[in-house]
C-alpha cells in the first residue's frame, strides 16, 4: 500500500466565510501548475503545442441526462453520491461549490468541475480533501502536453511547485516520481465523477471501502468495465498514451525512460535515447481501475486512484500511479 502525505484541504464553514464571520484556510498551493491545463469547458484534450497527436474523433461531451445500461442517469448517481460510503469527509453542495471556486486557481484540478453541477462539485471536493490522488493525474484538467511530459520526463501533474516539477519531484513523496508504461485520464469532468460515484458503489469495490482498518494489510485493487459505469461509448472520454516498446521490451522502454527523465531532471546530457510513445487510440473494452489507501482517519479505506485501463496489456497493481 502506498502512503501519502495528505495537505491541508479545508472547506469553507457551512454558510460561507461572509455570514460565518470565521476565517478560511486555503488549501497549500505552490509555485504554479503546468502551463497547459484545461480549465472548465475546454475542448480536445489530445492537442499538444497546436498539434494533435491522434485521428480518433471524440465526443463533444458526456451529458449527464444519458440513460446508462442499469436505467440510472450521470445526474442521478452523482445526487445519491454520499463522501461516508467512499471514506471520504464529509462536505455539503454548497460548501463544495465555495471550495472548487475559491479554490481552482490554486488547485488546477479544481477548474473542470466549475460549471458543473453542485453534485458534481461535492464528489469533486470531497475527493479532494481525502488522501489518494486521482484528480491530480486523471481527471480532465490534463492535457496531452501534461500527460507527455509526466510519461516522457517523469514530471508529476501533482507537483504545483514549477521548479521540483522541472526536476521530476514526486508531490507526496520525497523521491524521483514514477511511472508505469502508460498515462491515462478521462477527459470529461461529468464522466470522471459518473465513474467514480457509479464505482464506489459497485460490489468489487465495496470490498475494499466496507473492509475495516488493519495495518499493514494489502488491499487488492479493483476493476470495472468502462461500459458498464459510463455507458457503451464511455470509452470515447478515456484518453492516454503509451511507452513503445525498446528491443521488443516494455521492461527496457521503462528502464530507458527513467534514465532519460533523471538526466534532464539532474541537468546531465541523457546517455540514453528519448523516448518514443503513441496515444492509445481506444479504450473500447477497457475497465477503470481503482486501488485504495487507509483513509486519514485510519477507520477504514479509501479511492487511492482511478484510471482507465486500456484492453490490451493491463498493467499490474504495482505500478498503478
Amino acid at each position: 500500500m502506498r502512503e501519502f502525505v495528505g495537505m491541508a484541504r479545508d472547506l469553507p464553514p457551512q454558510g460561507g466565510p461572509e455570514e460565518s464571520g470565521e476565517p478560511v484556510d486555503r488549501p497549500e498551493g505552490g509555485h504554479g501548475a503546468p502551463d497547459d491545463v484545461r480549465g472548465s469547458g475546454e475542448a480536445d484534450p489530445l492537442v499538444a503545442d497546436g498539434v494533435r497527436w491522434s485521428d480518433v474523433e471524440l465526443p463533444a461531451s458526456y451529458g449527464v441526462g444519458r440513460v446508462l445500461p442499469d436505467g440510472a442517469t450521470p445526474r442521478e448517481a452523482a445526487s445519491d453520491f454520499r463522501p461516508d460510503r467512499a471514506g471520504l469527509p464529509e462536505v455539503s453542495r454548497e460548501q463544495a461549490t465555495r471550495y472548487v471556486e475559491e479554490h481552482r486557481s490554486d488547485r488546477p484540478w479544481l477548474g473542470p468541475a466549475a460549471d458543473r453541477s453542485p453534485e458534481a462539485q461535492r464528489a469533486v471536493a470531497a475527493l479532494d480533501r481525502g488522501e489518494g490522488h486521482a484528480l491530480e493525474r486523471h481527471e480532465g484538467w490534463i492535457t496531452a502536453s501534461v500527460a507527455r511530459e509526466r510519461l516522457e520526463y517523469l514530471r508529476d501533474p501533482a507537483q504545483l511547485d514549477a521548479d521540483k516539477r522541472e526536476r521530476a519531484e514526486d508531490a507526496y513523496k520525497e523521491r524521483m516520481h514514477s511511472c508505469g508504461e502508460y498515462v491515462t485520464w478521462i477527459w470529461d469532468a461529468d464522466a470522471f465523477v459518473t465513474a467514480f460515484v457509479r464505482g464506489i458503489e459497485r460490489p468489487e469495490v465495496r470490498d475494499a471501502l466496507d473492509a475495516g482498518y488493519v495495518p499493514g494489510r494489502f488491499v487488492p485493487g479493483a476493476s470495472v468495465p468502462i461500459k458498464e459505469l459510463l455507458g457503451p461509448d464511455g470509452h470515447r472520454f478515456c484518453a492516454g498514451f503509451r511507452l513503445l516498446e525498446v528491443g521488443g521490451s516494455m521492461e527496457a522502454a521503462r528502464d530507458c525512460r527513467d534514465a532519460w527523465a533523471e538526466a534532464h531532471a539532474k541537468g546531465r546530457e541523457p546517455d540514453v535515447l528519448k523516448p518514443r510513445i503513441e496515444p492509445i487510440d481506444s479504450f473500447e473494452g477497457g475497465t477503470i481501475e481503482f486501488f485504495f489507501r487507509p483513509n486519514r482517519d485510519r477507520t477504514g479505506y479509501e479511492v487511492n486512484t482511478t484510471y482507465p485501463e486500456p484492453p490490451d496489456r493491463p498493467r499490474s497493481q504495482c505500478a498503478s500511479s
